[in-house]
């Protein structure tokens, strides 16, 4: 029985070092770029994709990309669906430049969807305050 147990104790301890002597290297992570995450969101609010519009629309406005100010209005002005305008909407008035605002507001006036003219009345209003 000692012989058994002997012998599964080399064993184990044998497997144990071919384990770690071919063990691979971990992988090398690359460090955070900024840049090139502003872009994929700017790309991705040019996006078919509703989804990924809303989603990218949301953390550009998160970021506070000045960048993505144009690609926003005409998200907000042009888009056919209230989910993408509401979220470009928030997503300017996060950002907050002077023409950011204006289009909220014009929209709180102007858009076709009442649900989305509520919505971007409260963004701008608490964008007024804050």
């Amino acid at each position: 029985m000692k012989k058994v147990l002997k012998s599964f104790a080399v064993l184990f301890v044998l497997l144990s070092l071919t384990g770690t002597a071919f063990a691979e290297q971990p992988p090398v992570v690359k460090k955070f770029n900024s840049a090139t995450m502003e872009q994929n969101l700017l790309m991705g609010v040019n996006s078919a994709n509703t989804g990924l519009k809303v989603s990218s629309a949301y953390h550009l406005g998160e970021i506070k990309s000045d960048k993505a100010v144009l690609s926003l209005i005409k998200m907000l002005r042009d888009s056919e669906k209230e989910e993408e305008r509401i979220a470009a909407a928030l997503s300017l008035t996060k950002i907050g430049t002077t023409k950011a605002i204006y289009f909220v507001k014009e929209a709180s006036k102007y858009d076709d969807s009442k649900r989305v003219r509520e919505l971007c009345n409260k963004f701008y209003v608490n964008s007024v305050r804050g």
